[in-house]
């Protein structure tokens, strides 16, 4: 069957359901079973509609009719004890033709020309303030239903076309959100890049320092040794030369050491001023 032939048949099937969007077929609302019915599902799936729809359905499609699956269903609208609500919006959420009002922590309430009874709104409520009450069917009331399911069509399909306007524009936030963190990966990262030879300099020029300071600090240690060194060979070498009994040879030896020691003394303080001027 081609969607050409199958979609008109798809609107009279839905144009005969009672619009209540109650999902106790099955299906998420009165069109999806629509389009099941028409794909062959059962026409007796529709608790709401009843009897009268089914022998509608079947005649549309030249169908045998069949038993209802439920036939004990009873015309209820929904009610809040408004006194007991907690203004949760759970309920707003859950009706599927927007019939009810209210904000949240504020008091809801039905809109009870445009409830269709489907209850969905009873479950999700936390507090459980919510009950079905019975419609009284009158003439008046049997007349006006086929114009109330007109009016619940075009509000469940707004609402459903508000939910999916609502999704596409947080999908578009969301892909706005990650290519602007994206740019931002991406600049940080040029950023840390050109930075990367002013980091590496600054790193080299306090290597440059510390090895300097570290130079430093072992020359002046060098230079300290050595004057010690240098003061107690001098002291050695003056107690000799004052004992005449000590051998000349002994004499020479520390009169050598102290002049290697004054050398040595001499490199290390030309370092350490060397040291100095660098700094």
């Amino acid at each position: 069957m081609s969607d050409k032939f199958r979609d008109p048949i798809v609107e009279q099937i839905n144009n005969l359901l009672p619009q209540t969007q109650c999902r106790k077929c099955g299906y998420e609302g009165c069109k999806p079973y629509s389009e099941a019915i028409a794909k062959g599902e059962a026409i007796n799936r529709c608790p709401p509609g009843g009897e009268a729809t089914m022998q509608a359905i079947a005649e549309l499609l030249d169908v045998e009719p069949l038993a209802l699956t439920d036939s004990r269903h009873i015309k209820r609208y929904a009610y809040i004890r408004e006194n007991e609500c907690i203004g949760c919006t759970k309920c707003v959420q859950a009706c599927p033709v927007d019939a009810i009002l209210g904000a949240a922590k504020y008091m809801h309430t039905v809109i009870r020309d445009e409830c269709t009874g489907c209850d969905l709104c009873v479950e999700p409520c936390p507090v459980d303030c919510i009950e079905m009450r019975p419609v009284e069917t009158t003439l008046q009331t049997r007349y006006a239903e086929q114009d109330k399911a007109r009016r619940s069509r075009q509000r469940f399909e707004a609402k459903q076309a508000r939910i999916e306007r609502l999704k596409q524009e947080m999908e578009a936030k969301r892909k706005e959100r990650q290519a602007a963190l994206k740019t931002q990966k991406s600049t940080d990262k040029s950023n840390s890049s050109a930075l990367d030879p002013v980091h590496t300099a600054i790193a080299r020029a306090k290597a440059k320092v510390a090895a300097k300071s570290s130079q430093k600090r072992s020359a002046q240690k060098t230079t300290a040794f050595l004057k010690k060194r240098l003061a107690a060979a001098k002291s050695k070498l003056a107690l000799a030369e004052q004992h005449a009994t000590i051998d000349s040879k002994k004499i020479t030896a520390l009169q050598q050491s102290v002049e290697n020691l004054q050398q040595q003394l001499q490199t290390a303080e030309n370092e350490l001023h060397q040291n100095n001027r660098s700094h």
